[in-house]
């Protein structure tokens, strides 16, 4: 038998290939062989992915608009104060941390979430919009991987249609959407990982998935089950040799052995070997992991498990399929990457935290576990339906039954001819005869027959409905998309930034005084890192976990809220009993915090601070009559129509906002139709009504004709006053009116009554 024959047979897979195949098979069977190495074994050949084509380009490009898109999006979310502490500032918190002092940053990793990548937020520090970039960008990088992976199964127009697919994929608007977040590091990461295994690559490979697995504890589960997978799949081929088995083995060993390195680090080092708390930090709800681990009766370990399940199967059911439905349901198909979905679902069966479910889940971090998977799933089935089932492996002879009558005969007559070979002995010289009549017959069925599959009509027909459905839930699921607002799954996105808010906040944190203990509201991200304050504290998440002390309203030398921000009113996912609201008036109550800064309504108090606001910007308010709702009402022309008649009484109310202390004038702008007359009292109440800061009524004239009439209002409040409201009265009252507009404008920010509150000065 021919050396080259032998290379072919024991040496791993090259294009190289052609020559040897050439000599003993001829042009058409090498064809076959190729194409089917290229359809199955795509992972062995070298290819150069960043060859310049007209592909590769408009990949390439696809990935540069979905950057930008998103980066904008991202920025502009960030200057509308929609940001969050919890999140991007304890992240920018935790770097700078690493970046003063990087051996402290081990000590502290569950409040890392069990990241080992600080060095990836090391440069970003104080350049919130660089590392919002930065993610943006990096979530679109995943489409270059995906597309060289495709390219080599499904060919370049395929391969970048899968692409573009996985940049209008909607669950990756979640993680994009939620400020920064190392999770989002994971989908990139492990597609170039899985990349380099396709070019044969197994070092580099193992040690892009090692870096995947330190992305964060839970996300440790996905290589550990891919080095699982490969060494099942590395194990000694037919006739193969100890040596290539121990080299293509070793690496994937090696990941394996890390990531279980990874589990027990984290288990017993910083979860101190409790499995409750260990198994509890990946969101699965804390009753059912203790009854779980034994800690309580049969009983009540079924009912504790189980009752997340039973309150959200049909959420459940919805939340895990939302993922594949914008894909035709597809991925199913690979049969694969089914152990890869294994970990998400478990924690939809166990967990009872809501940012895993439909329909926040789209808005947070979470579907990170998930895009990647399911797109490589997207290429496995692809290439499956386009070229049917796989065929034995080159390496792997096959021979079946009928064929065995044959080879015999020919067997006995080459043995008779005494074909030299490289293996001694008779076994030797016919164990080589066996491969190479294997060898044959394995390349003549492959070029005569390929297995099941669908026509090329029917592939296409799949294609464009995956694009389609693809294109229809991206148009409902996606920030700016036309239907999102049909959706439960709603994105808060402005048209515009308000960089006039965020400059006035930027102006009222750089007057926090140096070394303060600040309380501050939860959408202001900006506050962080603390470079110069000695503590912060999110008023309305836990946040000061993070540096393991508890809220202490005594300690606190100075507080800034935004009152017009959600937040605002909101205690939050993690309670502990206060709101930015009810801090603020638990502090100001004190007697002890004047206003340092006010802009347009959002506060910088400090302890002991007496006089006028260093910093000030009136606030001004107007509220249409689609902010209202009356008694007997419907609408007009965006107006509130009232009929009161009879001397009957009908009212509007609504608008609730905040105001801080300060003088200030309301004008209520009205029209009233011809012939009304009586008596219209208007109303100015905090703490929805509780109290009055502003009565007062104004008698009406009969009037000949319709007339717009303005009334004004002008009080002071030494107050901080939540749930502020307009009502109007008309009392004793026969026509009709028509509610146009109410305006606030702020005179000053001192009221004349506070100056006689000598426990502030």
């Amino acid at each position: 038998m021919d050396t080259l024959l032998l290379n072919y047979l024991f040496l791993p897979p090259r294009v190289s290939r052609t020559q040897i195949c050439s000599r003993w098979l001829g042009p058409a069977v090498v064809r076959a062989d190729l194409r089917k190495e290229f359809m199955h074994r795509e992972w062995t050949i070298r290819t150069y992915p960043l060859r310049l084509d007209r592909y590769n380009a408009a990949a390439f490009f696809a990935f540069a608009l979905y950057s930008v898109v998103w980066s904008d999006i991202s920025i502009t979310r960030f200057v509308n104060l929609q940001a969050t502490i919890l999140d991007l500032g304890a992240n920018m918190q935790i770097a700078w941390n690493v970046l003063q002092n990087p051996g402290s940053y081990f000590s502290v990793l569950p409040q890392g979430h069990g990241s080992l990548l600080p060095w990836i937020l090391v440069f970003l520090p104080g350049t919130y919009w660089f590392a919002l970039i930065f993610q943006s960008v990096w979530i679109g990088l995943g489409s270059l991987p995906l597309f060289w992976i495709s390219k080599r199964r499904l060919g370049n127009r395929v391969a970048l249609v899968v692409s573009c697919l996985y940049l209008t994929y909607f669950p990756l608007a979640g993680p994009n959407w939620f400020d920064f977040h190392v999770e989002t590091l994971f989908p990139t990461i492990f597609l170039f990982g899985y990349y380099f295994r396709t070019r044969g690559d197994s070092k580099l490979s193992c040690l892009v998935m090692a870096l995947a697995a330190s992305v964060r504890f839970p996300y440790t589960i996905f290589p550990f089950i891919f080095s699982a997978m490969e060494l099942y799949l590395a194990r000694p081929k037919y006739g193969e040799d100890r040596g290539e088995t121990l080299k293509r083995t070793v690496p994937y060993f090696i990941l394996y052995i890390y990531c279980i390195a990874l589990f027990g680090y984290f288990f017993y080092f910083i979860y101190g070997g409790s499995l409750s708390t260990f198994l509890s930090t990946t969101y699965i709800n804390s009753q059912a992991v203790a009854a779980t681990v034994g800690t309580a009766s049969a009983v009540h370990l079924q009912l504790t498990t189980l009752s997340p399940i039973q309150e959200t199967s049909l959420n459940l059911v919805r939340t895990f399929l939302l993922y594949f439905a914008p894909l035709l349901f597809v991925p199913f198909i690979s049969l694969r990457w089914w152990p890869f979905y294994l970990p998400y679902l478990s924690l939809l069966l166990l967990s009872g935290y809501y940012g895993l479910y439909y329909p926040y889940v789209f808005t947070f971090q979470y579907p990170a576990m998930m895009a990647a998977f399911v797109f490589l799933g997207l290429t496995d089935a692809l290439a499956y339906i386009r070229f049917g089932r796989k065929e034995p492996a080159n390496d792997r002879p096959f021979i079946s039954w009928k064929e065995l009558p044959h080879m015999l005969i020919k067997l006995a007559r080459i043995q008779a001819a005494k074909v030299p070979t490289l293996r001694q002995g008779k076994a030797g010289r016919v164990l080589d005869l066996v491969q190479t009549q294997a060898l044959q017959g394995n390349a003549a069925r492959a070029r005569g027959r390929s297995g099941f599959r669908f026509k090329r009509g029917a592939y296409l027909l799949v294609l464009i409905g995956i694009c389609c459905t693809s294109a229809l839930f991206a148009s409902y699921y996606e920030p700016y998309a036309p239907f999102n607002h049909y959706t439960p799954v709603p994105f808060d996105a402005s048209l515009l930034p308000d960089w006039r808010t965020y400059d006035q906040l930027q102006t009222l944190v750089s007057m926090i005084p140096a070394g303060s203990t600040v309380l501050v509201q939860q959408n202001m991200p900006e506050v962080y890192p603390l470079q110069l304050h000695h503590l912060a504290l999110a008023i309305n998440e836990e946040f000061w976990s993070y540096y393991q002390t508890t809220p202490n309203l005594s300690a606190i030398n100075a507080l800034i809220v935004d009152p017009y921000s959600p937040f605002f009113y909101a205690v939050g996912v993690y309670d502990f009993g206060y709101s930015p609201y009810s801090a603020l008036q638990a502090l100001w109550s004190t007697g002890d915090f004047g206003v340092a800064a006010e802009a347009e309504g959002m506060l910088l108090l400090e302890r002991g601070y007496c006089g006028s606001p260093q910093y000030f910007l009136p606030l001004t308010l107007t509220y249409t009559s689609s902010d209202f709702s009356g008694s007997n009402s419907s609408g007009n022309a965006g107006s509130v129509l009232a009929n009161a008649s009879l001397g009957g009484e009908r009212a509007w109310q609504g608008a609730y906002f905040f105001l801080p202390p300060g003088n200030y004038s309301v004008t209520y702008a009205f029209i009233f139709e011809s012939g009304s007359n009586g008596t219209l009292t208007l109303d100015v109440g905090g703490d929805a009504f509780a109290y009055t800061l502003a009565l007062q009524s104004f008698e009406i004239a009969n009037t000949t004709s319709e007339v717009q009439q303005n009334f004004t209002l002008n009080f002071s409040t030494s107050l901080m006053n939540g749930y502020a409201g307009f009502k109007a009265i008309a009392r004793g009252f026969d026509g009709q009116i028509l509610l146009k507009s109410v305006s606030v404008v702020q005179l000053s920010a001192n009221p004349s009554d506070l100056a006689n509150e000598s426990n502030r000065c």
